[in-house]
């Protein structure tokens, strides 16, 4: 009678001892599926994370590209900047120094043409005085023939 009754007291305690593993054991599988969903998120954002760094690294490389490009486009205009600066100075030298003959120029024609109406002046002087001696020239040689004649 004993044994009988240990196993009736027994019996209860087993299946709410079951039941509480049943539970624990749910409760498990159920943080075990939460835990793989929430594994599977992670996997899926680690996974667009690594694209949108892939895409990004690509962009940045484009991006570098760009840059030395551009640095290769500033140095060459700074190099045509250079060569044009240089070629404008030249070309300004250049004209100073033509204004300047262009000014001695000018100067040394002023002379020349009042140099020129001055050897006009006496040339038109002498071309007076010949044309003066000329008269008379012929006047002393007219009264000499009249002087003899008489």
């Amino acid at each position: 009678m004993n044994l009988v009754k240990i196993k009736s007291d027994l019996s209860p305690s087993i299946s709410l001892t079951d039941v509480a593993v049943q539970d624990k054991n749910e409760n498990l599988k159920f943080s075990e599926m939460k835990l793989d969903d929430e594994k599977n998120q992670l996997r899926l954002s680690l996974g667009n994370t690594e694209n949108h760094l892939t895409k990004t690294e690509l962009l940045r490389q484009s991006l570098e590209g760009d840059v030395q490009r551009l640095k290769l486009v500033l140095s060459d205009r700074e190099t045509e900047n250079q060569v044009l600066s240089s070629r404008a100075e030249s070309l300004t030298s250049q004209v100073h120094d033509l204004e300047n003959k262009t000014q001695s120029l000018t100067t040394t024609v002023e002379r020349l043409n009042l140099t020129l109406a001055k050897t006009e002046q006496q040339e038109s002087a002498h071309r007076n005085k010949v044309l003066l001696l000329l008269i008379i020239l012929k006047y002393s040689v007219f009264d000499g023939r009249l002087l003899l004649t008489h």
